[in-house]
């Protein structure tokens, strides 16, 4: 009987070790949840900068999608308008950023439908064209490149798209 009790003292003494290597033995850590809150919705973007043919314009827009995550980052729809000098522009279309409402990084592929006033720069005026046009945003420095063609109005012939400004 002795040899019995002296194995369960044992037994439940390496149990009672156990157990308290588990109890002081800490959780692996987890991100912060401020770090890894993500939402979906709309978040603001804005710019100002010159481009052909609005010449001097803003940007105010929105990413509808999800946003958030340690880089502030945003990836969704698209929707902007530019209000500009010789004309405005509005825009719908995929795009991804970093840093918030005045991104740091960001690439947008958009389709524009651009309508002139006045004297456009290198289009004719009272026209409405439409067409493709991409984005690319470093350092919060936008370029954007696309082509448009005319759908009414005076102008005949196609035009170049080509901005830069800040923001996005």
């Amino acid at each position: 009987m002795s040899k019995f009790v002296a194995i369960a003292a044992i037994v439940t003494m390496a149990n009672a070790g156990r157990a308290a290597a588990d109890e002081e033995t800490p959780a692996p850590p987890t991100r912060p949840a401020a770090i890894a809150r993500t939402w979906r919705g709309a978040m603001p973007v804005v710019g100002a900068g010159y481009s052909i043919p609005l010449r001097s314009a803003l940007s105010l827009g929105v990413i509808w999608g999800e946003h958030g995550g340690c880089l502030m980052a945003s990836r969704g729809v698209l929707v902007q308008l530019e209000p500009g000098v010789s004309g405005g522009k509005a825009s719908i279309g995929l795009a991804a950023s970093m840093g918030g409402p005045v991104p740091s990084v960001g690439v947008a592929m958009k389709a524009s439908l651009i309508r002139t006033w006045g004297s456009a720069y290198r289009a004719e005026g009272d026209t409405t064209y439409a067409g493709p046009e991409a984005v690319l945003n470093l350092f919060h420095v936008k370029a954007n490149l696309g082509y448009a063609w005319p759908v009414s109005g005076r102008g005949r012939a196609g035009i170049l798209v080509f901005g830069v400004g800040l923001g996005f």
